[in-house]
């Protein structure tokens, strides 16, 4: 914990980790509140990189300063995400609430319309019929 390097390699790798995310779901056609939302949940995939983050140690690949610095990202981001993406939708309730209810309007019309195709197939193929 007193090597500088590890703290350096820490704040740089949590920084990338959570701008490339960010950056992501930036590029993505919604919404800001939901891009935002998608990018916040994608900054905490700490299983894999934890898995990885061995092998390159066990293989010697990274020594055990950039192997701590790692593990401190991983654990910072699998930690602290849920905590900004429930402030975020928190912050934005109203956004995702009137979201919510649009997509529950659109998927009620079209099973209406599905439903309407449905009865006038049968109705016509009733008709071919006699």
């Amino acid at each position: 914990w007193t090597v500088s390097f590890i703290w350096f390699f820490f704040l740089t790798m949590l920084l990338i980790a959570v701008v490339s995310k960010l950056s992501g779901a930036s590029v993505l056609r919604l919404p800001i509140p939901d891009r935002l939302a998608i990018g916040i949940a994608m900054i905490p995939r700490g299983e894999v990189g934890l898995i990885f983050a061995e092998i390159g140690r066990s293989s010697g690949i990274f020594d055990n300063n950039i192997y701590a610095g790692m593990v401190m990202v991983i654990a910072v981001t699998t930690v602290v995400s849920p905590v900004f993406l429930k402030w975020h939708y928190r912050s934005y309730g109203d956004h995702f609430n009137n979201r919510i209810s649009s997509v529950e309007d659109e998927a009620v019309d079209k099973s209406q319309l599905v439903l309407n195709d449905a009865c006038f197939s049968l109705h016509a193929s009733g008709r071919n019929r006699k």
